[in-house]
């Protein structure tokens, strides 16, 4: 069973369900990026794995400050028996950390291997701090090195990429910067009531365009994910949407299957 909305489904997200979805959507993008990319073109999912502190939402890359080795017969080192404390510890919580891998597209020319062009689809943690600044320095390192950057915002929660012009109406957005016009970006932007748009992703010049359409990638992602069951239509829906189109929404989910 289809969505019942023309475009972008507000309740996958509402829902919890957008780790899956993130992740099938990039294998479907990068379906149709394969078909339609030269020869001498690749592109292939990578992913990002960062460690997450859950009490303060702050990632970071882990490196122990002391180590505590046994000793073996292969001869490690050993720090000597253990003694027991003699102070009367207090049991606390410690926050969770948890593994979040993050995935994006890399399209490599060949045979060298050079990265041409990185298409990433913004995660809530991208769009909250202090994630959300490792996130920027990250595309901000691919720009200086020369590499296309293709971010897709298609979350309504969260807080939207930065620029310095005024951001055009919309719910949903899709930045393209080209290397060679850094610091200018192509910005297509929609409302949740439209249909996902093409858009154009750019190759190493003088290599013209390609046409990724994110609603073909959406209706597969959704069809074959069986999100039709897996979605639900009972929960409030994120913030950035204006009063009328929740009104919207209300009368669209509304209607019988």
């Amino acid at each position: 069973m289809p969505s019942p909305f023309p475009g972008m489904d507000p309740f996958i997200e509402a829902s919890g369900r957008w780790r899956g979805f993130h992740t099938s959507f990039l294998s479907h993008c990068r379906d149709q990026l394969i078909a339609r990319l030269p020869t001498n073109y690749d592109a292939d999912i990578e992913e990002r794995v960062e460690l997450v502190d859950q009490g303060d939402r702050s990632a970071q890359s882990y490196h122990p400050d002391v180590s505590i080795r046994l000793q073996s017969e292969f001869g490690f080192a050993s720090e000597g028996n253990v003694a027991l404390a003699d102070l009367e510890p207090i049991e606390l919580r410690t926050p969770r950390i948890e593994i979040e891998s993050t995935g994006y597209i890399e399209i490599r020319n060949l045979p060298e291997g050079q990265l041409v062009t990185v298409i990433e689809v913004l995660s809530p943690t991208n769009k909250t701090e202090p994630d959300r600044l490792n996130y920027r320095t990250k595309m901000q390192h691919f720009r200086q090195e020369g590499v296309h950057v293709v971010e897709l915002d298609l979350l309504l929660g969260g807080i939207r990429l930065a620029v310095v012009d005024p951001i055009p109406a919309g719910d949903y957005f899709a930045f393209v910067s080209r290397c060679e016009k850094f610091p200018l970006s192509d910005v297509y932007s929609w409302s949740i009531r439209r249909l996902l748009p093409k858009i154009s992703v750019p190759l190493k010049r003088p290599d013209p365009d390609i046409t990724l359409d994110l609603a073909a990638a959406f209706t597969a992602t959704f069809d074959q994910g069986g999100y039709a069951r897996r979605v639900r239509y009972d929960l409030p829906l994120p913030g950035n949407l204006s009063e009328a189109d929740r009104e919207w929404v209300k009368s669209i989910i509304a209607k019988p299957a």
